[in-house]
């Protein structure tokens, strides 16, 4: 039977000493620092997590010992599953109606336009909700309007706008997802445990997109895209039930009442101007989206045909290369614990992504295309994961609906990303387009680095 986070332990676990640590931007938090492996397994964990710590240590997979977690992880894996088929299948989809990299790109990008628009008021309501019964809610509204879709595939009467009408809902539901998802986990495992956490909701997204775009593309060519896409239903629906499982820790210490909208909105937006961590940090999560992210989501269906010259299984290939760096991203930050220094870990690994990016717009033979995306995917989560984990570490329980859903109006960046490289790539190809975002990341994060470089080195 594995433990609850209600069961936590008054006393300190023997092989861990409790130091006061001091936070640059005001967490007030008393970490535990690991000083030896454990010396034994825990007898009441599942026995798929004894097996498998036969060969990973045992701290990497320390948050599954919470039921919760599991179930939470489970929920995750699902979502992801049906994000990546959902990716693959529009993204070849309006490739082969429109023959255009600019649609193709902008299709992905639309996604995360109604987060500029609805995510205040979804902070609102992850604040003042059961964030369980709102997770559960929308995945099952992703699976009705993903349902609809499948139905015009079907009956052939499906155009460029239908598909983008489709990525803008999709993607509104997507406004609600993701801080949500953000906000429930750090209350159900300890605080101790949320970079481990963090960074196997990690591998649950770069294990997923290490197999699922590979199958997604096979089985577009063995039994179409609307069957193919009907498979993201299900497992929404899967997560959708799951999510109810989930049992979340009551927090005494959050006293959120409802009041004035817009006083509440400006709370949090003066929570993140007084951590200038967190405003940093959602500047640097918006050029992420605009010159990582719209390669990655928007222009792989081009590299697939135009520079490799295969179909939708190279494009599967292809994002499977990436995901395989995100799984052993993702492990090793779990192995190696809670990171000193993590503003400064977030500029290396963003400086080797853009490199990565660099090397990959540059390679023209497949195999060591795939290799360098094994890197690269490495950098990609390693950055995402620190600033995920940094931002929750330092947001309060009763805002933290609030200033994550602020933050992710940063993502406006991704469409406007996706309209800017999607013009390069229509006009002199996807591997100048590539090659283009990775040296403006490079100058971006240069500026921003010494523009805020107190701030970054006490993280």
């Amino acid at each position: 039977m594995s433990e609850s986070i209600h069961d936590e332990p008054k006393q300190l676990e023997p092989n861990l000493v409790r130091v006061p640590q001091e936070s640059a931007v005001g967490a007030h938090v008393l970490p535990e620092i690991d000083s030896a492996a454990p010396s034994s397994m825990p007898t009441n964990s599942p026995w798929w997590f004894i097996l498998f710590s036969t060969h990973v240590r045992v701290r990497t997979l320390k948050s599954f010992k919470y039921r919760d977690f599991q179930l939470f992880w489970a929920t995750s894996a699902s979502v992801m599953a049906a994000e990546w088929i959902h990716n693959v299948v529009l993204g070849w989809l309006t490739f082969s109606l429109t023959n255009s990299p600019l649609l193709t790109a902008l299709t992905i990008g639309i996604s995360v336009l109604p987060s500029v628009l609805v995510s205040p008021v979804a902070g609102l309501l992850i604040d003042n909700s059961d964030r369980r019964r709102l997770f559960a809610v929308m995945l099952g509204i992703r699976a009705f309007l993903t349902t609809l879709f499948v139905m015009m595939i079907l009956f052939g009467s499906v155009a460029t706008w239908h598909i983008f009408s489709f990525v803008f809902l999709y993607g509104v539901t997507g406004s609600f997802l993701v801080p949500v998802q953000h906000a429930i986990l750090p209350n159900i495992v300890p605080r101790r445990h949320l970079v481990n956490a963090f960074a196997l909701v990690s591998l649950s997204y770069s294990f997923t997109r290490l197999i699922v775009p590979a199958v997604t593309g096979v089985l577009i060519v063995w039994i179409g895209s609307a069957e193919t896409l009907m498979l993201s239903v299900a497992f929404l629906l899967i997560g959708a039930v799951t999510a109810f499982r989930i049992n979340l820790r009551h927090d005494e210490s959050r006293k959120f009442e409802a009041g004035s909208g817009i006083a509440d909105l400006v709370e949090g937006v003066r929570f993140i101007i007084k951590e200038k961590i967190i405003l940093a940090i959602t500047i640097l999560s918006g050029l992420m989206l605009m010159f990582f992210t719209s390669v990655n989501m928007g222009l792989m269906p081009v590299f697939a045909s135009d520079v490799y010259n295969g179909g939708p299984e190279v494009l599967g290939l292809l994002v499977t290369a990436l995901g395989g760096g995100m799984t052993l991203g993702s492990l090793l930050l779990a192995s190696l614990g809670e990171p000193k220094r993590k503003g400064r870990n977030i500029l290396i690994a963003v400086t080797a992504t853009f490199i990565g990016l660099a090397a990959f717009s540059q390679s023209t033979v497949l195999v060591v295309s795939l290799v360098i995306l094994v890197a690269y995917g490495a950098t990609t989560v390693w950055s995402w994961t620190l600033i995920e984990v940094t931002l929750q570490s330092v947001v309060p329980d009763e805002l933290r609906g609030r200033v994550t859903s602020i933050s992710m109006m940063s993502h406006i960046m991704f469409p406007i990303g996706t309209l800017v490289i999607g013009t390069v790539a229509e006009f002199f190809g996807a591997p100048i387009a590539a090659l283009t975002s990775a040296i403006a990341m490079a100058l971006a994060v240069g500026v921003l680095s010494l523009a805020l470089r107190r701030t970054w080195l006490s993280a």
